[in-house]
């Protein structure tokens, strides 16, 4: 008997040339992909690599932030086959720019909107992150989170940082607080002192 995580690759390898091919999200494949990847976990998810070379593709297997589910994610890409054309990768990659800005949609959000204070925290590092008209919705909250994967790389934002709150940035506050982007810094100093 095969384990769902080997019925996953058969079926990814199966039909790898048409989901390397697939040129946006909204398609039957990246469907079928999706409902496979349930059958391993309903709550992992997938995203490819931003550029489509000819040569080869990343597909990133996510636990999408929620910690309970990284072992799955650990496990699954561990048994991923040796493709030609795929690189597989464990957990949102952090993405190497200084100059990151996403919608999520009716907000914006870019590094440069971003803040924060921290204090250690058992090893970690505990985050209270001011941004630039922030208003608690769930847009902003996912905003936030998707510039932490950015920043950091899904894995660390969910093993280095202790806790996360949020609040609206005082501008005339500004020069109390770091700018978002030394955060990935902080991190890698934290990583390397319990090492």
């Amino acid at each position: 008997m095969k384990t769902k995580e080997e019925k996953f690759w058969a079926w990814f390898e199966k039909h790898q040339e048409v989901l390397f091919e697939m040129k946006h999200e909204q398609n039957e494949w990246y469907d079928a992909l999706s409902k496979q990847l349930m059958t391993v976990n309903k709550e992992l998810t997938f995203e490819f690599s931003s550029h489509h070379s000819k040569c080869s593709k990343d597909l990133c297997i996510s636990a999408d932030g929620m910690k309970k589910n990284f072992p799955a994610v650990i496990k699954l890409v561990q048994l991923a086959p040796n493709l030609k054309r795929w690189k597989i990768k464990a957990f949102r990659q952090r993405i190497p720019n200084q100059n990151i800005s996403i919608q999520v949609n009716d907000i914006e959000l870019s590094y440069q909107d971003m803040y924060f204070r921290y204090s250690p925290d058992n090893g970690k590092v505990g985050l209270e992150i001011h941004v630039r008209n922030f208003v608690d919705t769930q847009d902003y909250v996912s905003g936030i989170f998707i510039m932490l994967d950015a920043l950091l790389g899904e894995y660390d934002v969910g093993t280095q940082i202790s806790f996360i709150k949020w609040k609206k940035l005082d501008e005339n506050c500004v020069d109390e607080l770091t700018p978002f982007v030394q955060l990935y810094p902080l991190v890698n100093k934290q990583k390397a002192l319990k090492n």
